[in-house]
């Protein structure tokens, strides 16, 4: 077993929402008001676990809404000993598609409509940057991932009780995968 430790630093900046209520107010455009509200937050992290080496990724992400829209982003810049997270002990080399690559910058973007009070949808887009090996047995490339999910969600009793439903397409980059 492999051990180490993984460290974040992150720093957040909140718009147009009240002191400490990251927490309650709403990440999509469910229960939001119609003022434009949100976070922006950068991030560091180090981590000497899965590469066997210190590696360190940064990044920048937020999220918020305006009026019955809600919107997202996440970009991460990975270095290069940044191996993929398919390398554990006993994992036998099975192709991980969605595993993050060394040396690559994974992003992702997503947007979502609140129609009513019952249903509202979204959309998310993401581009996982990770042409590295197929596996941790295989030096040969792979192809970058995409995915593409398109979601619903059907409000009963707001966040508390909902029903979801989502749909990912995935392309693998790889021909014959």
């Amino acid at each position: 077993i492999d051990s180490g430790h993984i460290y974040v630093l992150r720093a957040c900046w909140n718009f147009g929402r009240e002191v400490g209520g990251y927490e309650s107010d709403p990440e999509d455009a469910f229960g939001a008001g119609d003022d434009p509200t949100g976070v922006l937050g950068v991030f560091f992290l180090a981590d000497d676990i899965y590469s066997g080496e210190d590696t360190n990724s940064y990044g920048i992400d937020g999220h918020g809404t305006y009026g019955q829209f809600g919107w997202g982003f996440e970009i991460e810049s990975r270095d290069d000993d940044a191996g993929p997270h398919n390398t554990f002990p006993g994992y036998n080399g099975l192709y991980n598609g969605l595993s993050f690559a060394g040396d690559s910058t994974p992003w992702m973007l997503f947007g979502t409509w609140q129609m009513n009070e019952q249903y509202g949808f979204g959309i998310r887009y993401e581009n996982l940057d990770n042409d590295g090996p197929l596996n941790s047995m295989d030096p040969e490339k792979g192809g970058d991932n995409t995915v593409l999910t398109l979601g619903a969600n059907m409000y009963d009793v707001g966040h508390n009780g909902k029903l979801g439903a989502n749909i990912s397409l995935v392309e693998t980059g790889v021909s014959g995968m």
